[in-house]
């Protein structure tokens, strides 16, 4: 199903620390990700060079696996 991502919840992403360097090699197109969306759900997906997928690989928020997203959401969280 798409997902759209507002500009106001990239905005809440940046704030909440998830803006970093990030790795252009992952996820290629075809692959799976995992990442934290705006209500702090974590989401599985697929790079299909939509604008969503660009969005999140320019804000660092693709994992390749649940354990580092989940990493990631505490982190965010102050866990």
């Amino acid at each position: 199903f798409p997902v759209t991502i507002l500009p106001h919840e990239i905005l809440l992403m940046v704030k909440a620390g998830i803006l970093e360097e990030y790795d252009e090699t992952f996820p290629k197109k075809g692959d799976k990700y995992w990442y934290i969306d705006s209500m702090g759900c974590i989401c599985r997906d697929i790079n299909d060079g939509y604008i969503k997928d660009t969005y999140r690989i320019k804000i660092n928020n693709c994992f390749r696996t649940l354990e580092e997203a989940e990493e990631k959401l505490k982190e965010i969280m102050g866990e």
